[in-house]
């Protein structure tokens, strides 16, 4: 396959679009490598490297998740708004094995224990 072109002015921009194509891929490629790493669910009370993240477990509820994870300073209310609003959930009606990611300020916090 041949490209003819025809003028000096034509090669430019085609050389200027060919590169500014090879700095997009590149950047892509370079964020996805770090995305993916950025993007493990971890541990509450590890060294976060993205969000941490809860799977529903038989019986748990936004609430529970709130109450359980959340920073004691605020009121529970909030906390299942912040829930839901986090990860953009109609209700607050949860399913088993559904994850829910907790904001990124709660990580700092280990979870309450069940009484």
């Amino acid at each position: 396959m041949r490209i003819r072109i025809g003028s000096p002015r034509r090669f430019g921009i085609f050389v200027t679009v060919i590169a500014a194509m090879a700095l997009v891929v590149f950047l892509q490629l370079g964020g996805a490598v770090r995305g993916a790493e950025g993007c493990r669910p971890t541990a509450i009370g590890l060294e976060a490297t993205g969000p941490a993240s809860v799977i529903v477990s038989a019986g748990d509820s936004l609430w529970a998740i709130a109450v359980r994870f959340g920073p004691t300073s605020t009121d529970p209310r909030l906390r299942v708004y912040q829930l839901r609003i986090f990860n953009s959930l109609d209700s607050a009606v949860v399913r088993v094995g559904q994850e829910i990611l907790l904001p990124p300020a709660w990580s700092e916090r280990t979870p309450e224990r069940s009484r």
